[in-house]
């Protein structure tokens, strides 16, 4: 009979004594934090910047607002990327695109902060797309040590990411039909050099209790 009883409160809704509602994951809060980003972001008529101070007016007050959505969630760069990839795949239009792009640089930032000023310790990002196109991904982000984005088949730019301090690796290749040129950030890189450039500069960072090259072959293999 109790158990009737609490089946029937269930189904109308009613939470029964001495049982708690179960709490959200740490990537549905996420979800949940870019949603009323988008909801506060993306008007109604799409983005349409008149010029280059209207825009740049705009991604400020985004970015100074978008630490209030995820305020209290702890998360990690595995729940960053677990985010990106449980999102990938919606049908965004434009406008909500281009949040969630700064959305992302607004996360990254933040990670990026925390593990410098508490930690002393470097933020070393490595995003693999697997072929699919995330568009804008940590896009306008203010604060970067080391990214690596791989494997995407979208043509967006991540733009003006980070500092002179910054390290971004952008390699596209599902897009060698528009270019085998890779896409680079804050250094020049010839044709077919790409790989080689990013093992040289991780094995310049590396210390004896960290080895970036390892941590970036762990990333790439376990991806692709």
């Amino acid at each position: 009979m109790k158990q009737q009883n609490l089946a029937l409160k269930k189904l109308k809704g009613i939470k029964p004594k001495g049982v708690k509602p179960r709490p959200s994951s740490k990537l549905e809060k996420l979800i949940e934090a870019r949603n009323r980003a988008m909801d506060d972001y993306c008007f109604k008529g799409g983005l349409f910047f008149n010029d280059p101070f209207q825009k740049k007016y705009y991604i400020s007050c985004l970015q100074q607002k978008a630490p209030s959505y995820y305020s209290g969630i702890e998360y990690s760069l595995n729940h960053l990327e677990e985010f990106m990839h449980s999102v990938i795949d919606e049908e965004l239009n434009y406008a909500q695109s281009f949040v969630q792009g700064l959305f992302t640089g607004c996360l990254l930032s933040s990670l990026t902060r925390v593990n410098t000023y508490c930690y002393n310790k470097r933020t070393f990002v490595y995003f693999n797309s697997q072929g699919k196109d995330f568009k804008f991904p940590f896009h306008y982000a203010t604060d970067v040590d080391v990214l690596v984005v791989e494997n995407r088949s979208g043509l967006e730019n991540i733009n003006f990411i980070g500092d002179d301090n910054t390290h971004a690796f952008m390699h596209n290749f599902c897009s060698r039909k528009v270019g085998t040129q890779p896409l680079f950030s804050k250094a020049v890189v010839k044709p077919g050099e790409y790989e080689t450039q990013v093992l040289t500069f991780l094995k310049s960072i590396s210390r004896s209790n960290v080895d970036y090259v390892d941590v970036y072959s762990y990333y790439k293999n376990s991806k692709n």
